[in-house]
């Protein structure tokens, strides 16, 4: 008989190479599916995973599921586990069993994003490899009207990575939402991105594209116009990894 797992997984991805396995390379499947292999004694356990974050994005509530050929006691499986990850940047915050039905990534309705920016001159001491430093002037009104703009059944051909394997580039943004909390020294912002799934590193280039208008380096117009594919961005911008946070999985 198969019983199924289901964890909620808090990360910080600074030191490693993305979430999904690479032969030899640190990641954040990886060392999960060795502590569940070291505490259960099965030959083999695969851990499916809601997203594959890339290298240095972080996770809030990544979600993953996993199987195994016994029940176990959830409360001692789950310190157990998070005492094997103690030396990683890796929290199981949650686990429970659930249908063999469910799956991690399929069963997903909408997954949410949030990018961190710190916009000051000074270095970042706490944030740093967590938000991205945008030194200079922004101009939050208009950052805010670009991000608004992605909302809505859009082609992103100008917005995925060139490796990116999804067929189809049309996607739905439900909700985008930027905030900004000012203070004498900085501007903290937190965009955050609602969808039902993403192309590569689309939210990496959108976020590029509101930083660029906020700078002043493109207009609106061309954001426009790359959504509408009469043109690509004339200076198109892939915001760092390192800003990037798995917010939340709803199902």
């Amino acid at each position: 008989m198969i019983f199924r797992y289901k964890a909620i997984i808090e990360y910080d991805g600074t030191d490693f190479h993305g979430w999904q396995s690479q032969g030899g390379l640190l990641s954040v499947q990886g060392i999960i599916e060795q502590a569940i292999l070291y505490f259960t004694k099965q030959q083999s356990v695969c851990l499916y995973g809601a997203g594959r974050t890339d290298s240095k994005v972080h996770a809030l509530a990544q979600v993953a599921h996993f199987d195994l050929e016994h029940k176990v006691d959830l409360y001692k499986f789950q310190g157990s586990l998070n005492y094997f990850l103690r030396k990683y940047a890796v929290v199981i915050i949650s686990l429970q069993e659930v249908p063999c039905s469910f799956h991690a990534r399929f069963s997903a309705v909408r997954k949410t994003y949030v990018y961190k920016i710190i916009n000051r001159n000074a270095d970042l001491a706490i944030y740093k490899n967590k938000a991205w430093l945008i030194r200079g002037d922004l101009n939050i009104s208009i950052m805010n009207d670009a991000a608004y703009l992605f909302k809505g059944l859009y082609d992103f051909k100008y917005f995925r990575y060139s490796k990116c394997q999804s067929k189809s580039s049309i996607k739905t943004i439900e909700h985008v939402t930027l905030q900004c909390n000012k203070t004498e020294n900085q501007n903290e912002i937190e965009l955050n991105f609602t969808a039902i799934s993403f192309l590569h590193k689309q939210v990496r280039m959108m976020v590029g594209a509101i930083c660029n208008a906020g700078l002043g380096r493109i207009r609106l117009a061309d954001i426009e116009n790359a959504l509408t594919l009469r043109t690509p961005l004339p200076s198109p911008l892939t915001a760092p990894a390192h800003g990037l946070y798995l917010k939340s999985v709803e199902y």
